[in-house]
C-alpha cells in the first residue's frame, strides 16, 4: 500500500517522489540535552538536575525513489522537490502511514543512486536519502486529554476509555 506523503502542501507524488522507508524515526524520542549536573566534591558522584528534562531537535532521515517517464518529466519533478526542499522556513511535512504532520527543514542529501540512464530514456529512476530537522520535535508538545470523573482519560473520537486507572 502506498502511502501519501505531502511537503509543503505538496503531494510528493505528483512529482514522482516517493518515500521507500525511514518515517520510524519520527516516532522517536530525541536525544536528550545534557542536563544541569554538580559535582560535589563530599560526595560520590554527580548530582543532576532532572526535574524538567530538555530534549535536542530531531533528525529524521527518509529514503526516497524518483520515478519519470521521460527526461524532461525527471528534470521537472526533480527540480521541483529541490525547490521544495530549499525554500525559506520550515515544512509541513505530512507523514502518511502516521498519519501526522511534522514541521521539519532540509538538512542534507545523501546515497543518490541512479538507477537508470536520464538522457533518452523511457522510465527513469532514483534513490537517494534526505535528512530532514525537527527544531521542535512534536512528540514532546503538551497534550490534552479529556477524563472521567472517577478517573481514566476518554478518546475523543470514540469515547472508550485509555486508562481505567481510579
Amino acid at each position: 500500500m502506498a502511502y501519501k506523503y505531502t511537503l509543503g502542501g505538496i503531494d510528493l507524488s505528483t512529482i514522482g517522489v516517493y518515500v521507500e522507508s525511514g518515517s520510524n524515526d519520527f516516532l522517536k524520542l530525541p536525544d536528550l540535552k545534557e542536563p544541569y549536573k554538580v559535582d560535589w566534591a563530599e560526595m560520590n558522584g554527580i548530582e543532576v538536575d532532572l526535574a524538567d528534562p530538555k530534549f535536542k531537535e530531531k533528525e529524521i532521515t527518509l529514503n526516497l525513489a524518483i520515478h519519470a517517464t521521460s527526461e524532461t518529466q525527471f528534470w521537472n519533478n526533480y527540480n521541483a522537490f529541490l525547490n521544495i526542499l530549499r525554500s525559506p522556513g520550515t515544512k509541513r511535512l505530512f507523514v502518511g502511514d502516521l498519519g501526522r504532520s511534522f514541521f521539519v527543514y532540509y538538512s542534507k542529501m545523501n546515497n543518490y543512486q541512479k538507477l537508470s540512464p536520464i538522457a533518452g530514456e523511457f522510465k527513469i529512476g532514483a534513490k537517494y536519502s534526505v535528512t530532514f530537522i525537527e527544531p521542535i520535535p512534536s512528540l514532546l508538545k503538551p497534550f490534552a486529554f479529556l477524563t472521567k470523573k472517577g478517573g481514566g482519560y476518554l478518546l475523543t473520537t470514540s469515547g472508550s476509555l485509555l486508562n481505567t486507572a481510579t
